[in-house]
């Protein structure tokens, strides 16, 4: 008789694979979480000695596609092809601290470089 105009709440599986083989999840989103969540997700969950600093430093994929910030995770589902009900895969790549100036590299022993000359 009376249609509730409550949205219901859907969500999705989702496990992160690391590039050392280790895994994080699977985690629950919501369907309209965006990219941008599951990456501040995903770092908050990350083992503390060797986590990114922020969510730049995080790239996801789903095999061959790299996920944007602004994608949703009822995008992925289209994209992986996976029925509704079972748990996406997804691949992270983090990218490494890189030293913007000379100064802010770390200190090299002088025998390195002559190694590295020669």
């Amino acid at each position: 008789m009376f249609l509730c105009c409550f949205r219901m709440e859907r969500y999705r599986q989702i496990l992160f694979r690391l590039s050392d083989g280790t895994q994080i999840g699977p985690l629950r989103f919501q369907t309209h979480a965006t990219v941008a969540q599951l990456k501040a997700s995903l770092v908050s969950h990350w083992p503390k000695e060797n986590s990114p600093r922020s969510i730049k430093d995080v790239k996801l994929f789903i095999g061959v596609r790299n996920l944007e910030n602004g994608m949703e995770v009822d995008d992925l589902v289209l994209i992986s092809g996976k029925p509704s009900n079972e748990t996406l895969v997804m691949q992270v790549v983090v990218r490494l601290p890189s030293f913007g100036a000379k100064e802010n590299m770390p200190a090299c022993h002088p025998c390195l470089w002559a190694k590295c000359i020669s």
